[in-house]
């Protein structure tokens, strides 16, 4: 299903549209995994006997950047689980059945240690939960002392709830996947683990936007060109815990940092200059490794965006002294804008912002989703900045171009009386 949350954006000299938040949703097609459990030879009966799994991946991103079984064959997964009697799972059930177990992938089998049997009789019910990467208890403790910002990864798991940091540098971030199997028994032997994408990917597409009402198009010169150097997207949010029974967000118990942002910059960037007057074609701006990864939708907290863009205008100019057609001075105007987004994005969908640019303010159609403050300020995450220079960013203005007005004063009428004396010798 396509999802869309169009909207436009008044920018100082850029536009930006929030279109098709495009959500690749292919929750019916998976990448199939066929293989069990590698069991070591015993009688046949404690064979039967042995939990076992099978492995599916949803593919609700496209296959560039994103994980695949292949993925889960690599990092494995961790599994907790409860054995409830004859009665069905409930949110207060332990993990009394594994504990953060470790499955990997070896000789075409999934792999554990120890073997674990299923309950004797036929009602008994286990509730698995499944995520991958798989983290080990230690390096969990590890990653929740510590400071860095910059990788992705998992800070605690404790039965259905995992905890979870994206790190904030794309070249370290990694595809969150979870799974569930609830109140199966021994009849459900393989148990298999479907994984989703439990967090959202955003990319950017950027194209030409026109003049505007009362500007001719023809006024601008052909050589001027609009290059983005950065785009980066803030949030308070780094750290949330997700809930592996039904792949919800909560960031409860978490502090929230105002400065936390991703970036956009030089090798991950790709078509980012534009033809003003000649380039109207939208094409993706964003490398195709560099999709960012984001804590989705969250009940109860503040899910605002700060969308910031770094951008250069350079056009020609032949009036100056010693200037011609031939030999324009060029023209370099460096600015930087942010604005909020508070449309709400879902796991498991990739979101693509289209960039409008241009050169001039513009008006849009009022949308709830867009705003210059979406709520209190002390919630609020502040535009993320990478490039330490003395550009500073700012709201966008409307109808920021250069433009002029002319007046001329009217002599007064009546005529001020005004009486000198006329000296004669």
């Amino acid at each position: 299903m396509l999802t869309t949350h169009p909207f436009l954006i008044s920018m100082k000299k850029l536009h930006l549209s929030l279109l098709a938040l495009s959500a690749l949703m292919f929750g019916a097609c998976s990448d199939k995994d066929d293989s069990q459990l590698y069991v070591p030879q015993q009688d046949n009966a404690a064979v039967e006997n042995t939990v076992r799994f099978d492995t599916y991946v949803q593919r609700s991103y496209s296959r560039t950047s994103a994980a695949t079984i292949e993925s889960v064959y690599t990092n494995g997964f961790g599994v907790m689980a409860s054995s409830n009697g004859t009665d069905s799972w409930s949110g207060e059930s332990e993990s009394n059945f594994m504990y953060n177990q470790s499955v990997t992938y070896d000789d075409s089998r999934w792999t554990y240690s120890p073997l674990k049997y299923w309950p004797s009789g036929a009602d008994d019910k286990v509730t698995f939960f499944a995520y991958s990467p798989y983290t080990s208890t230690e390096d969990m403790t590890a990653n929740l002392a510590s400071t860095n910002s910059a990788s992705s990864y998992i800070v605690g798991v404790d039965n259905h709830k995992l905890s979870f940091q994206v790190g904030n540098e794309i070249n370290h971030q990694c595809d969150l996947l979870y799974s569930n199997a609830i109140d199966k028994t021994s009849s459900n032997n393989p148990v298999e683990f479907v994984f989703k994408h439990a967090l959202c990917r955003i990319g950017f597409k950027v194209s030409a936007w026109e003049f505007g009402e009362g500007y001719d198009i023809s006024s601008l010169d052909l050589a001027t060109t609009v290059t983005i150097n950065a785009i980066t997207l803030s949030t308070v949010n780094k750290r949330a815990t997700l809930d592996l029974s039904n792949g919800s967000w909560s960031a409860t118990g978490f502090e929230k940092d105002e400065d936390y942002g991703y970036a956009l910059t030089d090798e991950k960037l790709i078509n980012k200059t534009i033809e003003a007057r000649q380039d109207n074609q939208k094409r993706q701006v964003n490398a195709p490794d560099s999709y960012i990864m984001m804590l989705p939708k969250m009940e109860g907290a503040n899910n605002a965006l700060c969308l910031m863009i770094d951008y250069t205008v350079k056009t020609k100019d032949a009036n100056f002294p010693g200037t011609n057609v031939d030999n324009p001075k060029i023209i370099v105007t460096h600015n930087k804008i942010y604005r909020y987004i508070t449309s709400t994005f879902e796991a498991g969908n990739t979101y693509n912002i289209h960039i409008h640019l241009g050169l001039n303010g513009y008006e849009g159609p009022s949308d709830p989703n867009i705003g210059d403050n979406p709520g209190n300020d002390d919630d609020l995450p502040k535009p993320y900045d990478p490039n330490d220079d003395d550009v500073e960013p700012q709201l966008p203005g409307k109808n920021n171009f250069i433009s002029f007005t002319a007046s001329v004063s009217s002599w007064d009428d009546p005529a001020t009386e005004v009486e000198f004396p006329l000296v004669t010798r």
